[in-house]
Parts: C-alpha cells; sequence; structure tokens
C-alpha cells in the first residue's frame, strides 16, 4: 500500500470494469470516485481535484480525450492514463505527446494499474 492515499477518479462506461477498478484501488488504501461517461468525470474534475484519472477512450458524451483536454485546463497536475479495448495507434500517439501518462489496453492486469501508481508516486 502507498504511504499517501490518493484521489483517483475512475472514468468509464462499462459497469464491470469501472466498479473493479474502483474496488481495487480502494483496498489498496485510495479515494477513489467514479464517472459513467465524459460529461459526468469533467464535472467530478471541476469538482474535486484528483491525482490520478484513468479515462476510458470511447466513452458516451465526451471521449476520453475530450476529458483529458478539459483536465489540463482545470487540473493541469492530474496524471492522466487512458485506457481502451480499441488500438487506436495515431490517437494514442498524439495523447502520449500531449502529456497523457500512458495508455493501456483492456483487458489489463491489475498489477499492470498497481505498478503504474507505484511510479508515479
Amino acid at each position: 500500500m502507498q504511504n499517501k492515499p490518493l484521489k483517483i477518479l475512475v472514468a468509464d462506461d462499462e459497469d464491470g470494469i469501472r466498479v473493479s477498478l474502483a474496488c481495487i484501488l480502494e483496498m489498496e488504501g485510495h479515494e477513489v470516485l467514479t464517472s459513467t461517461d465524459g460529461h459526468e468525470a469533467i464535472e467530478q474534475v471541476k469538482q474535486h481535484i484528483f491525482d490520478i484519472a484513468f479515462l476510458d477512450l470511447r466513452m458516451p458524451g465526451k471521449d476520453g480525450l475530450e476529458v483529458f483536454a478539459e483536465i489540463k485546463k482545470v487540473s493541469p497536475r492530474t496524471i492522466v492514463i487512458l485506457t481502451t479495448a480499441f488500438a487506436i495507434n495515431d490517437l494514442i500517439r498524439d495523447a502520449l505527446k500531449n502529456g497523457v501518462y500512458a495508455c493501456i489496453e483492456k483487458p489489463y492486469e491489475i498489477d499492470e494499474i498497481l505498478d503504474i501508481i507505484k511510479k508515479i508516486t
């Protein structure tokens, strides 16, 4: 478990992925808020300061890249990690150039997520 609990946003329209990741991160001692779509994620970012945001690339309303752009404006210190089941190499490459910390393909292993959090902290 990390020394300092992190405040983490998990935004994903797939209930199983969102809930599972949130539960695991909470068991690791972190404070986690969730969103089911891009609009809700942006509202969360406007109301809370997050250390890390896990954003699904494809969500209803606004996609992960649109949410990332809003996070950069509102909370530039928030570290953004995109998750996707669709390998869209050009989009991913551009996102990484523009400040996304990492992009993880679904299905991902939870150890991969925990390793990224360790590197960040």
